[in-house]
């Protein structure tokens, strides 16, 4: 930290992940949900902290097509008993500035329907909220944006997910101009 920075130079980010049982934002159902509260340094963009981690499967009231078994490696026997406290999320998410999901619209449109908070929030998007194009990338799927920047990681795992946005986000070969740095401008 620099002399010259300040506490207001700081703002708390939270990158979040959902998997759900398929893409109908109304009927479908969360299987699992992580977070990460980081914060971040707003004029580089420089990953400066965790606050907080959190992640945990939610039980479904039917069973899990095997189509998501397959792509999430998450089972029922996983979600058996387990449901997301949705009063620990909301206190997480209480302090937090920003909270960044990849396609946002989607993962927003399914917590928004359980927080308390979330709607009242400031989401970003790390793929509408950053030109991939102008830095030289044709698609914005994770995966595909991931493995370009050099690093592989188990997708369609919330947790791994987050780690992965983090980490793309806050890369270091971009050195001041980093992906979250951009989101943050569009969003303040």
């Amino acid at each position: 930290v620099s002399e010259k920075s300040n506490i207001s130079d700081f703002i708390k980010v939270c990158i979040l992940d959902t998997e759900t049982t398929g893409l109908d934002r109304t009927n479908d159902q969360i299987i699992e949900l992580a977070f990460k509260i980081i914060t971040i340094d707003s004029n580089t963009g420089s990953f400066l902290s965790c606050l907080h981690s959190f992640g945990s499967f939610n039980d479904i009231d039917s069973s899990l097509d095997s189509r998501i078994t397959r792509l999430t490696g998450i089972t029922e026997e996983m979600l058996k008993g387990q449901f997301i406290d949705w009063d620990e999320v909301d206190n997480a998410l209480s302090n937090v500035n920003i909270i960044i999901a990849h396609n946002s619209n989607f993962d927003r449109s399914f917590v928004d329907r359980y927080s308390k908070i979330s709607k009242d929030k400031k989401w970003g998007c790390s793929v509408r909220d950053i030109d991939w194009k102008k830095r030289g990338y044709k698609r914005r799927r994770l995966e595909y944006l991931c493995n370009k920047h050099g690093f592989y990681y188990h997708s369609h795992r919330a947790l791994d997910d987050v780690n992965a946005l983090i980490y793309l986000l806050t890369y270091p070969k971009y050195n001041p101009d980093k992906p979250i740095k951009e989101i943050i401008q569009k969003i303040q």
